[in-house]
């Protein structure tokens, strides 16, 4: 494959890419939806994150040296870090550096 294929194929990827994101929006986003659903919908990002954090931890078999998930407990932490300072970034930086202490447990 020549370099100008792959850069066709790149493109063309995108480009599909871009439609498959922003279609939806684009139609959507000018719709005027009942309420309930509106409301539904308003759980979806929360559902979908929760469900990539879920997959992951269970995913994960890394273990400390008194058998917990190492994935579990940083995340255990991650959450009281969250309701306690409702700072993103605090709750990151707490979620990381758990996990780096528990993997050295």
């Amino acid at each position: 494959m020549t370099n100008q294929h792959m850069l066709l194929a790149i493109a063309a990827a995108a480009i599909v890419t871009a439609i498959i994101r922003a279609g939806p929006i684009l139609f959507l986003a000018q719709r005027n939806f009942p309420i309930i659903l509106r409301n539904l919908l308003a759980f979806v990002p929360t559902a979908v994150l929760s469900a990539i954090i879920a997959a992951e931890v269970i995913s994960n078999k890394e273990t400390t040296s008194f058998g917990l998930s190492v994935a579990f407990l940083a995340t255990v932490v991650a959450f009281i870090a969250g309701a306690l300072s409702r700072n993103l970034l605090m709750t990151v930086l707490t979620s990381i550096l758990a996990y780096l202490l528990f993997q050295s447990l």
